[in-house]
């Protein structure tokens, strides 16, 4: 829809020039130079076409300028194709999340990007799992983009307490003046205007997808 939206008001205004180039002939063949007849806001009926064309030029740019947030919070079907990899290490104590950075462009004006992994056993929401382990914030460009956070220290050994085989991985897109110290779950990240975005699930000490 929003390829087929602007390719039909484009369309619409083509038309619409067409039927005013045809007005403009026949008044040529007329009389002469006559001022035409104009409605009462000064606007001459004969050119409403012309009119028209530069409202539906405009309203194309609607769904861009009024386009809602679509990012997933967590994939229904399918791996979400703003992130092309994730993964962690244990041995080096972090986790790895690779973005594709044109997809965020958007938000470049007044967010910053961070990964951040965590442990959901399903005892709790997600949303209010603990220990979320958060990366620093970066400027958002195009692009590839990786980004790692590092885990702190006590986390392995919550891990292995947990008898963890897999960490869940998100996308943190942080509103400028926000800090990721401000935050341990991702509810309260949101309640901070965070928006957050699900990367995908990955076996303790495996990486997923092409970097």
């Amino acid at each position: 829809m929003d390829f087929w939206l602007p390719v039909l008001i484009s369309i619409a205004a083509l038309f619409l020039a067409w039927r005013q180039l045809k007005i403009a002939e026949q008044q040529l063949s007329t009389s002469g130079w006559r001022e035409q007849p104009r409605t009462t806001n000064g606007i001459p009926r004969n050119y409403w076409p012309v009119v028209v064309c530069i409202l539906l030029g405009a309203s194309a740019w609607i769904p861009y300028w009024m386009r809602p947030d679509n990012l997933p919070w967590w994939p229904e079907s399918e791996q979400n194709p703003a992130v092309r990899a994730w993964g962690d290490d244990p041995k080096q104590g972090w986790c790895t999340l690779n973005i594709t950075g044109d997809r965020f462009l958007r938000y470049r004006n007044g967010y910053k990007v961070a990964s951040a992994c965590f442990l959901y056993d399903g005892t709790v929401e997600p949303l209010d799992a603990p220990r979320v382990q958060v990366s620093k914030l970066y400027d958002i460009r195009p692009g590839s983009m990786e980004m790692i956070a590092l885990w702190e220290p006590e986390f392995l050994q919550y891990l292995e307490r947990k008898h963890a085989s897999g960490l869940t991985h998100v996308v943190l897109l942080v509103p400028l003046g926000v800090s990721t110290g401000q935050f341990s779950t991702l509810r309260q990240a949101r309640a901070l205007g965070i928006k957050t975005i699900a990367a995908g699930v990955g076996v303790v000490g495996t990486t997923f997808g092409p970097i």
